[in-house]
């Protein structure tokens, strides 16, 4: 069932994807009106397309493939990005050899460390 499924999905155009399934009239923000604002302190970081690191874990930070569902331009459909199918092997199990997690994420760190430079640079 499932090959069947996603069979199906490959053969989608463009032109078959309902590209605004929330509506064109919903606006970033609109949902945010009871959130506390320490939340929003730093709404700035949420489209900040990054690494995400936690010890052993890191996943890319995507905004810009959900931008519709919050009312705001997105290309259709976006840009393939690769996530770097090696890090979705990793796991603090099998990787027990693995003392200085910092160490081995290194390239994740500092590209991190560049996306906040950049940030602060344009705030």
């Amino acid at each position: 069932m499932y090959k069947q499924y996603t069979e199906e999905l490959d053969t989608l155009t463009s032109e078959q994807v309902d590209w605004e399934p929330y509506g064109s009239r919903y606006h970033f923000g609109t949902a945010m009106g009871d959130l506390n604002p320490k939340c929003l302190e730093e709404v700035g970081f949420w489209r900040m397309r990054c690494p995400l690191i936690c010890m052993w874990a890191v996943e890319y930070h995507m905004p810009h493939r959900v931008m519709r569902q919050f009312g705001l331009f997105q290309e259709c459909p976006p840009d393939w990005q690769d996530t770097d199918r090696a890090l979705h092997r990793l796991d603090r199990k099998q990787q027990r050899k693995i003392q200085n997690w910092p160490d081995h994420h290194m390239n994740h760190v500092t590209a991190f460390e560049h996306c906040l430079d950049a940030f602060y640079e344009y705030v």
